[in-house]
């Protein structure tokens, strides 16, 4: 997957991990729960989903921005609400946060942004029912983020 970085490109290898097949719509990778030989990650009922995510940032990015909305949907394509998100791979080097306001996951900078750089940040994504609270759905988002070496 190629994607503009502000005045370049740069290309990411985004392979589906053993059993998962790529939606041919959403370009995920989707691991189906419903069989009962297949069992998801982290106990999720009906999937497990990785979703590729690129944005291209200049530099000079101002604290406190907000950066990428990330969203949890079911298969009917309605938005899970009861969804909590968690930062899984975030070096302490990497200025990235991410907030949770009616279960969308906002990630921000608590920092300004001026380093030309890619940054790679993973965040698990998890969908609870509203009987049980347990696990329906689990996505993983791959999200990479290129900050330019220029303020425009």
């Amino acid at each position: 997957m190629c994607f503009n970085t502000l005045g370049e490109f740069t290309c990411i290898d985004v392979p589906c991990p053993r059993g998962y097949q790529r939606d041919p719509i959403t370009n995920n990778c989707v691991l189906e729960c419903i069989d009962a030989e297949i069992a998801c990650p982290q106990s999720s009922k009906f999937a497990d989903i990785i979703e590729f995510r690129t944005l291209a940032l200049p530099s000079g990015v101002l604290a406190q921005q907000d950066l990428i909305r990330l969203t949890a949907y079911n298969q009917n394509n309605e938005i899970l609400h009861r969804t909590v998100f968690t930062i899984l791979e975030n070096d302490v080097l990497i200025p990235f946060q991410i907030r949770l306001e009616d279960g969308i996951g906002i990630v921000y900078t608590p920092r300004v942004l001026e380093d030309s750089r890619l940054y790679k940040i993973k965040v698990q994504a998890k969908s609870f029912d509203n009987v049980k609270d347990s696990i329906q759905y689990q996505t993983t988002f791959m999200i990479h983020i290129s900050v330019s070496a220029f303020p425009y």
